[in-house]
């Protein structure tokens, strides 16, 4: 007969403990990293999967065809063709007192003649590229304005929400008193056909 040790209450205590902290230790922390592995694996395996390529999808339709040709049609209108600049830089000068802007100066710079044309000293530019078909008009319209700093922003928010296409070249600012005074110049952008 083998003698037997007494299992005494602190030392049932401490395996049940153990026996307690391991089957906890698996579910709290194995098996919901193994469930995330599970979950990774199966979408690591949907998006290696190939995707339907470009000859297999459904071709446009007469619908959409017509709403893009919509598109185009309204894009294009925003574009200021050469003869049209002195009417933009009316424009500009319209929004600017819609915004509350006093327009002390306005005039269409080397557009090449027409009434309030002058002659410009450079040729007008971006301050960055522009695409192949996007070009600059030969005009730059020039305004001097006296202003508030609200109806200042105001009038070059509605510039950038306006019907056509005119980029912001330069702005100078300086203070004159209790108003603000600005000389601005803008350049009308046309499309050009490859």
């Amino acid at each position: 007969m083998t003698p037997r040790l007494p299992v005494t209450g602190r030392a049932a205590a401490a395996i049940a403990l153990a026996l307690v902290l391991n089957v906890g230790g698996y579910f709290g922390v194995v098996a919901p990293r193994a469930r995330e592995v599970a979950r990774l694996a199966a979408q690591l395996s949907a998006s290696s999967t190939p995707t339907p390529s470009a000859t297999t999808a459904a071709p446009v339709t007469d619908a959409e065809r017509a709403r893009w040709q919509e598109i185009d049609t309204l894009v294009r209108q925003r574009f200021v063709p050469p003869e049209d600049q002195m009417r933009v830089a009316l424009d500009v000068g319209q929004i600017a007192r819609a915004a509350g802007v006093a327009v002390i100066d306005l005039r269409l710079e080397g557009a090449g003649g027409g009434p309030g044309a002058s002659g410009a000293t450079e040729p007008p530019t971006l301050p960055s590229a522009t695409p192949p078909n996007l070009a600059v008009n030969a005009g730059t319209i020039s305004m001097s304005a006296r202003h508030g700093y609200r109806e200042l922003i105001d009038f070059l928010d509605q510039m950038a929400r306006g019907n056509r296409y005119v980029a912001l070249q330069t702005l100078d600012v300086r203070r004159v008193g209790n108003y603000l005074e600005s000389n601005i110049r803008l350049a009308s952008l046309r499309w050009t056909e490859p």
